[in-house]
C-alpha cells in the first residue's frame, strides 16, 4: 500500500485496548528514507501528550475505517523497553534528537519538515516544491515525494531519483534534470491510496522498473 503523508495524518491510531490517538507525523532516518516512528497525540489518560511510537508496532492502515491499528496499550506507553520511545508534555511533539537518543537510532527528522522546500534538478533548474510525501507504511519507508511543479501540476518523484535531501537546508537535489519532472505522469489516487499500476509506470518512467 502507498499512501500520502497527509492522508496518513488524518487517521486515528487504534491501540490494542481500543483507545484511539491522533496520528500527527512520522519520523525518518536522515540518511535513508526509513520510517522509524509514528508521532501521535495520545488521548485518554495522557491528556493529548505527544508521543513517538516505534513504526514496527503498527499494522496495515484501514482507510475506510480511518484507523491505523497499533499493538500498544496506554499502560505500555511509559514502560521501559516498550514500543514507545518518547512521551512529552501536553501540546508538544517529541524532539527527533530526543527520540534518537532514547531509542539508540541515528539522526532522525520529522517528515512534515520537508513540506514546501524547493526541489532542484541536476541541471540547476527549479523542478518545483515539495507538496507531500508518499509513504509505504508496511515497508516503513518513504517511497517518493509529491512535487508541485512551476506549472501547478502534482508530480510524483521516486526517492531513487533524488541525489541529496538536506534536512537542515533548502537543498533537495535530483539526479535528473528538472524537465523530466514536469513531463512525468500526473498524480493518480484511488480512495486515498496511490494506484499501484500507475505507480509502476512512474517508476518505469524514471528508469527504476
Amino acid at each position: 500500500m502507498l499512501i500520502r503523508l497527509r492522508d496518513l495524518s488524518s487517521l486515528s491510531a487504534r491501540g490494542a485496548d481500543g483507545a484511539t490517538h491522533r496520528v500527527v507525523d512520522l519520523l525518518t532516518e536522515r540518511e535513508a528514507p526509513r520510517i522509524t516512528h509514528v508521532v501521535t497525540r495520545l488521548g485518554g489518560l495522557f491528556e493529548r501528550r505527544g508521543c513517538a511510537i516505534r513504526a514496527d508496532a503498527f499494522g496495515r492502515p484501514d482507510l475506510e475505517a480511518g484507523e491505523w491499528p497499533v499493538a500498544v496499550e496506554e499502560g505500555q506507553v511509559e514502560a521501559e523497553g516498550g514500543a514507545v520511545a518518547v512521551l512529552c508534555a501536553p501540546d508538544a511533539l517529541p524532539d527527533p534528537a530526543d527520540v534518537a537518543a532514547a531509542d539508540g537510532t541515528g539522526p532522525l527528522a520529522l517528515l512534515s519538515g520537508i513540506d514546501g522546500r524547493p526541489v532542484t534538478g541536476a541541471d540547476g533548474a527549479r523542478a518545483g516544491t515539495v507538496l507531500d510525501l508518499v509513504i509505504d507504511p508496511e515497508g516503513r519507508r518513504v517511497a517518493s515525494l509529491v512535487v508541485n511543479t512551476p506549472g501547478g501540476h502534482q508530480r510524483v518523484v521516486p526517492v531513487e531519483a533524488f541525489e541529496r535531501v538536506d534536512w537542515d537546508a533548502d537543498d533537495i537535489r535530483l539526479s535528473c534534470g528538472a524537465e523530466p519532472v514536469s513531463a512525468s505522469p500526473e498524480l493518480h489516487e484511488v480512495g486515498g491510496a496511490i494506484e499501484g499500476h500507475w505507480y509502476n509506470r512512474v517508476m518505469a518512467y524514471y528508469g527504476f522498473g
